[in-house]
């Protein structure tokens, strides 16, 4: 598999899975999106606490306390997703998931928000960095977060095509 940020900087269209099988397009997501996004919250999670501790003023709280937000309520999504909804739209049950696919639209737009409020704190702790402190680790960590961001990004795209092609079936 490979790494996450290069994953983000290969775009994938959206209109190529709106008719291609159902359970297809849940594998898809599942193996092109899921487990990548694990790893990546996996490193950002190992870099942020590392961080965490060198940091002397402290400044990286808001970041950490929206990176951990983040990521409970994304690997609780994905868990429901992959334990709950993926199994009924494999048994072509998916128009039956109605109140499921709505709760799961409106996790997904929690979910976007506090990726935007991270890309935010990202950046913003970049910018109020002196140069030596720690350069290199924070630039990794505005990388790992832009990779974040457009895998995100296509991940919630592909899923909303998904739901709504599932309610349709």
């Amino acid at each position: 598999m490979s790494h996450p940020t290069a994953m983000s900087e290969q775009k994938e269209s959206v209109s190529a899975w709106e008719t291609r099988p159902l359970e297809a397009l849940v594998d898809h997501i599942v193996v092109r999106y899921h487990l990548p996004l694990r790893a990546l919250v996996s490193d950002l999670h190992t870099l942020l606490q590392r961080l965490r501790k060198t940091d002397s003023q402290q400044m990286l709280c808001a970041l950490v306390q929206c990176f951990e937000t983040f990521r409970e309520e994304l690997l609780l999504d994905i868990g429901k997703e992959e334990d709950v909804l993926f199994p009924w739209i494999r048994a072509k049950r998916g128009a039956s998931a109605v109140v499921s696919i709505a709760m799961m639209q409106q996790d997904h737009a929690r979910i976007a928000a506090l990726v935007a409020e991270l890309c935010l704190q990202g950046r913003t702790q970049l910018a109020t960095r002196s140069p030596g402190t720690d350069a290199l680790s924070f630039l990794y960590l505005e990388r790992l977060l832009t990779a974040l961001a457009d895998l995100m990004h296509s991940h919630l795209a592909l899923e909303e095509l998904l739901f709504v092609r599932a309610l349709l079936s």
